[in-house]
């Protein structure tokens, strides 16, 4: 049993598609299928049920366990012999939300790579549950999520960033929609903090994937009492700002991906902070490792610049209210 064959086991379990696995290995399926014939006969077992399509058998889930522990211990190993030698090479396994991972990576990479040029990076952007998942498999050394609830014993979290949450419309939208005079009020009664239950005239951008944002909009229209009239539903993040600085829906926007688009955001865009039960509303973002985790000089220092950028963002408050026309007219 080597650790290729192992790997490309493991790989394939999260397929459960010998084309698809291939095809990401960049090898030929033929040549991953050799592998995992290779070693049922070295284990003399059946790893995976053929038909009528790819599946775990009870063996296989036993040596899929032994083969995560395994690979998270070699880079453990690897980890351990680097620092002993005092190489500043190596590779930072990360994970992090698209939004998240595009919003700080181009800042702090230049900086980090310019004191570690012999670091590289594999980036995986999922959800925050499936980061900790693996993370607590041993897949990836670093993740960057939201956590709720009591942190898990074997896993180590720094709270970096209070990611509050903002309800956005364009000044043109609301007076289409309320007219001048009850627009003026409405933004009066939210200078901080809006509630949806006073905006229920409004068309909605609202996300369509299940995630966290998603589910504390969904909470928001629920204490509201009424399902929002949506303008538009997407997984793309990235288009919310454009679409509510077109003045073609309100959107409710994180701290980060308002701070990543400002230069996108309308002159005419209303940013207040968002309220649910009367209080604002925060996703608390935290960097994450396992608590047997071997860090390294370069993930200390890779980890002190991702606090750092957060550290920044949690001092900003981009709350805006636009200048009435009168007040504008003064």
């Amino acid at each position: 049993m080597n650790f290729e064959t192992l790997d490309a086991f493991k790989e394939l379990t999260k397929d459960l598609n010998m084309t698809k696995t291939a095809s990401r290995l960049f090898i030929s399926q033929q040549t991953l299928s050799n592998q995992i014939i290779r070693l049922e006969k070295e284990l003399g077992v059946q790893l995976f049920e053929r038909k009528p399509k790819l599946k775990l058998t009870i063996a296989g889930q036993h040596v899929l366990d032994f083969a995560k522990t395994v690979s998270f211990d070699q880079r453990r190993l690897m980890e351990i012999l680097k620092e002993i030698e005092g190489e500043n090479i190596g590779t930072i396994s990360l994970g992090a939300s698209t939004l998240r991972s595009s919003g700080c990576l181009p800042e702090i990479l230049p900086k980090f790579s310019s004191a570690y040029p012999y670091v590289d990076f594999d980036l995986t952007n999922d959800t925050s549950n499936n980061l900790q998942r693996m993370l607590d498999e041993g897949e990836i050394d670093l993740a960057i999520c939201v956590m709720d609830g009591q942190i898990p014993r074997n896993l180590v979290a720094k709270h970096i960033l209070a990611d509050q949450l903002y309800f956005c419309v364009s000044e043109k939208l609301l007076n289409k929609v309320y007219g001048e005079a009850v627009a003026e009020k409405l933004k009066l009664k939210s200078k901080n903090g809006a509630k949806v239950g006073d905006f229920s005239k409004l068309p909605y951008f609202v996300m369509k994937n299940q995630n966290k944002l998603a589910f504390t909009i969904s909470k928001c229209f629920t204490e509201a009492g009424y399902t929002p009239k949506v303008y538009l539903a997407s997984m793309l993040t990235r288009i919310t700002v454009p679409i509510c600085s077109a003045g073609l829906a309100a959107s409710i926007i994180t701290k980060m991906n308002l701070k990543m688009n400002l230069d996108k955001l309308g002159n005419d865009v209303n940013v207040f902070p968002l309220l649910y039960q009367n209080k604002p509303i925060f996703h608390n973002l935290y960097l994450v490792h396992r608590r047997d985790k071997i860090i390294t000089k370069y993930l200390s220092y890779f980890m002190k610049t991702l606090e750092e950028y957060f550290d920044e963002l949690n001092n900003i408050d981009l709350t805006s209210v636009v200048s009435s026309r009168t007040d504008k007219n003064k």
